[in-house]
């Protein structure tokens, strides 16, 4: 039987009839419930919007499960035998709503986070925090979406003698799209010490982005950032 839970899509205090609920927007909490979607849970909500007439029998027979239905256009609905012009149109409006928000939801869907590794040696470190006068600048961050990868970090429009009352970020969002290759490096020094270095190379861009980590997560991190790249623009092909 379907679950209740999992076929509910209008968040508590929203309108509740089946028109209605059918078409809201669905938030990003509300997707990833339903790309977990069963069989099962899809024909119940094909109830709920009063279509299970018409599609229930296709869309067990083609196992029709959450993660798919987002995917499901005019091209497959014929390939089902979904004739029926009326509903099949009522039932292509809804998933183009629900169609937005997945697409949205793969776009901002965080897929890695990390920390600027600052220092290749130790003594680097005692360095730069007396010479701050104790306020070392933070590491700057890192953050990767199916979109794009976002460097912050600190900056001082007034220089770093006025860093405790006059500081800012400052944001190097990387359209993914735009990347023509990434690549990974080590460097080491006499005391053993070193770190990892991920060269970001973007079209019409002749300076490259360089994200710094701690030895042996360069390459792992080089290789999350290029299949984020090539799925980002295998699906930006796929537009045209």
């Amino acid at each position: 039987m379907p679950n209740n839970d999992m076929v509910q899509i209008n968040m508590p205090g929203e309108p509740t009839s089946k028109r209605q609920a059918s078409e809201l927007p669905m938030g990003d909490e509300e997707i990833a419930k339903l790309l977990t979607w069963s069989v099962d849970d899809v024909c119940g909500w094909l109830k709920k919007v009063g279509l299970d007439g018409y599609f229930e029998e296709q869309f067990r027979a083609h196992e029709i499960s959450g993660d798919v239905l987002p995917l499901i256009e005019l091209a497959e609905l014929k390939d089902m035998n979904a004739s029926v012009v009326g509903p099949r149109s009522q039932l292509l409006k809804k998933l183009s709503k629900l169609k937005r928000s997945y697409v949205g939801f793969k776009r901002n869907r965080v897929l890695w986070n990390g920390l600027e590794h600052r220092y290749e040696c130790a003594l680097w470190c005692v360095v730069d925090f007396l010479g701050s006068c104790c306020c070392p600048d933070p590491a700057d961050t890192y953050n990767l979406t199916s979109s794009h990868l976002k460097l912050s970090q600190k900056v001082y429009p007034y220089g770093k003698c006025f860093r405790l009352c006059c500081k800012g970020n400052d944001i190097n969002s990387i359209d993914l799209s735009t990347v023509l290759d990434v690549d990974s490096m080590s460097s080491s020094n006499c005391c053993g010490c070193g770190r990892d270095t991920v060269v970001i190379q973007q079209k019409d861009h002749a300076e490259k982005s360089k994200m710094f980590l701690p030895v042996g997560e360069g390459p792992q991190v080089a290789r999350m950032v290029r299949d984020a790249v090539e799925e980002n623009q295998a699906s930006e092909k796929t537009k045209f």
